[in-house]
């Protein structure tokens, strides 16, 4: 529980870094989040955007390879369970967008500006599997100050050099997650 509440506070504290907060505000924020005072703030929120992926990881976290067939996740269903949550919740520290592989999706850039232009989700991630490259559409808003992606590492199973060579060019802030040590 301690673990995972840390967690919690070092997303939001990144947050609210982000946003350019002062450390007395952010020191005041956590206090407050801490004491319940009347806040209901959501520290990370995985939003499933469709099973598509590049990869067919036989033991795939998200269990994408046993869906035949690739689908994406309808777009309007998403935005209104999103307004739904929104509607109820005074924030949402990080809002995660995942697959499959969120760049094959066709809903992301749609879902992806509804994210970033909402008050209430203060930062957003994109988690890829770093084959494929984002759509020219999507790049505008992969550049916005809330928004980060999230590079997972697989190891020698794929080169992620050319994504991040890609990105640093376009100006997108990203970063890798090292998985460790694959397991069952």
């Amino acid at each position: 529980r301690y673990k995972a509440t840390k967690m919690q506070l070092e997303h939001m504290i990144v947050a609210y870094q982000e946003r350019g907060c002062s450390d007395s505000e952010i020191r005041r924020n956590v206090h407050s989040y801490l004491r319940g005072d009347g806040m209901t703030m959501i520290t990370r929120l995985v939003v499933v955007l469709g099973t598509k992926c590049s990869l067919r990881c036989r033991d795939c976290n998200n269990l994408m390879n046993h869906f035949k067939p690739q689908f994406d996740i309808d777009e309007n269903q998403i935005l209104q369970a999103l307004k739904n949550l929104l509607s109820v919740v005074d924030g949402i520290v990080r809002c995660e967008l995942i697959g499959g592989e969120p760049f094959l999706a066709k809903n992301f850039t749609s879902i992806l500006e509804f994210c970033l232009s909402n008050e209430k989700i203060w930062s957003v991630e994109a988690t890829t599997n770093g084959t494929v490259m984002p759509s020219e559409d999507s790049i505008r808003l992969l550049q916005h100050k809330k928004m980060i992606v999230r590079i997972s590492d697989y190891g020698d199973l794929v080169d992620k050099r050319p994504l991040i060579e890609y990105l640093q060019y376009r100006n997108i802030k990203y970063t890798t997650l090292d998985l460790g040590e694959w397991i069952v």
